[in-house]
């Protein structure tokens, strides 16, 4: 799970919570959580960019001049999610 700053969006508000039992962010002005696990802990820091396109199913990380991509994930773990919601969604 990564809470980001969005720089750019074409939607300004995403909260599918009450549509769907598993999505993939939420997205409210200038801040998102993107629910996705990522196990190396340098992947991501801060100043990193994030670009995410749900049409090609990618979510790429760009640090120092490199892109690293990975399959973009729709969790449907029960676990998972109990554990997004107690621990995230703080807007």
């Amino acid at each position: 799970m990564v809470g980001v700053k969005v720089l750019s969006s074409n939607k300004s508000y995403v909260d599918e919570r009450k549509q769907r039992k598993n999505y993939y962010c939420l997205v409210k002005e200038d801040n998102a959580e993107l629910y996705q696990m990522i196990y190396d802990s340098d992947v991501n820091k801060v100043g990193d960019t994030i670009l995410v396109d749900t049409k090609e199913m990618i979510f790429s990380i760009n640090k120092n001049e490199s892109t690293r991509t990975f399959p973009l994930k729709l969790y449907d773990n029960e676990f998972f999610w109990d554990f997004v919601e107690k621990n995230y969604q703080k807007f």
